[in-house]
């Protein structure tokens, strides 16, 4: 009876300091500010700044655009909406569709124009633009190459060919990379976590059931001891919707989408396959993910390079965002960007030739 009893007080005065501190409380994860009006996310703001890569929030943005998080309704953008998220990376756009300053229809005579596409990897979500992958390309390239951000947060294989093909057409590039991760290609129908939901390995979102949401110390708990089963089932899902055998209709289709991207007339793309910042180690779980994708690659006919060599042996919690957005920051960007020059210049023929 003794040992209960010292057990529960030790428990209450954990459940004290916790609720004392403030700490211990669920994640408080990032929200984006959507113009719905266009179509365009101009923000992601976040409750920290650790690593002193975002800016203050703005003194006022326009009442139409709306807050929105993914599991709750949107909300006009005011900044009571917005108090505990005073952090932020602003998102502005040249031209509809593309990411950074103004693109005109034609290239320069002397350019060889590459049209980036992708999905948030690729868009640099919570990085500023002079940082992420594309802009970085367009520095180291040279000053004969132009790179153009295309990418969209949230876009899978299917959003990316639709992009590729326009930008095709809008934009008239010779050339074009095309920026896949492990989960732009759905599970199978048959269950699994879907491609941004809650435990995508991206979006740390809080989980704790409400039976033990009341207490600090309980949630605490709960969250650290589910989430390595949690982060293991999301794993088994990424890689089932990259199986033959479970997943024969998505590769199916993923194979028919890249074909389409390797027939776009007048333009020669290369695709690179950016892994999840996520256990980058010599076991890194999504490994035969990237296989399969640098192989459906290959099978259409395109170059590609599989980026999990240029990350492994590094601290993928060093590489994040933030530590509720797992995206990569400007670092990861950086050995990304170092990576794929390097392999346009040295290994795939002509491409930056006009």
């Amino acid at each position: 009876m003794a040992v209960l009893l010292g057990v529960a007080l030790a428990a209450l005065a954990a459940e004290g300091l916790l609720r004392t501190t403030g700490a211990g409380s669920p994640p408080a994860v990032k929200v984006a500010i959507v113009d719905v009006a266009r179509d365009e996310l101009r923000f992601h703001c976040y409750p920290s700044n650790p690593d002193g890569a975002f800016d203050p929030l703005p003194e006022s943005v326009p009442p139409d655009w709306l807050v929105v998080e993914l599991r709750d309704p949107p909300v006009p953008a005011g900044r009571d909406a917005l108090a505990s998220r005073p952090w932020c990376v602003g998102y502005t756009y040249g031209r509809r569709g593309v990411r950074g300053p103004a693109v005109p229809d034609l290239p320069m005579p002397w350019t060889q124009r590459i049209v980036g596409v992708g999905d948030s990897f690729a868009f640099g979500e919570g990085v500023r633009h002079a940082d992420t992958l594309f802009a970085r390309l367009d520095r180291d390239l040279g000053d004969r190459i132009e790179v153009v951000n295309c990418a969209r947060s949230g876009a899978d294989l299917a959003l990316d060919v639709a992009t590729l093909e326009w930008a095709a057409a809008t934009l008239h590039p010779a050339r074009a990379l095309l920026v896949l991760t492990p989960n732009d290609i759905g599970a199978p129908s048959s269950g699994g976590h879907g491609r941004g939901g809650s435990h995508d390995l991206i979006n740390v979102r809080d989980t704790t059931p409400g039976p033990v949401a009341w207490s600090r110390l309980a949630g605490l708990v709960h969250r650290a001891a589910t989430a390595p089963a949690r982060a293991a089932a999301t794993e088994r899902a990424y890689l089932a919707a990259h199986d033959p055998h479970a997943n024969p209709e998505g590769l199916a289709r993923a194979a028919h989408l890249l074909r389409r991207v390797a027939a776009i007339d007048g333009v020669r793309t290369a695709v690179v396959v950016f892994p999840l910042m996520h256990r980058l180690d010599d076991d890194h779980p999504l490994a035969p993910a990237h296989e399969r994708l640098a192989q459906l690659a290959a099978d259409a006919g395109l170059p590609v390079l599989d980026l999990l060599p240029a990350f492994r042996g590094h601290d993928a919690a060093t590489l994040h965002v933030h530590p509720t957005d797992h995206h990569p920051h400007a670092r990861a960007h950086g050995i990304a960007a170092d990576a794929v020059a390097r392999w346009l210049r040295d290994d795939v023929p002509g491409f930056l030739e006009r």
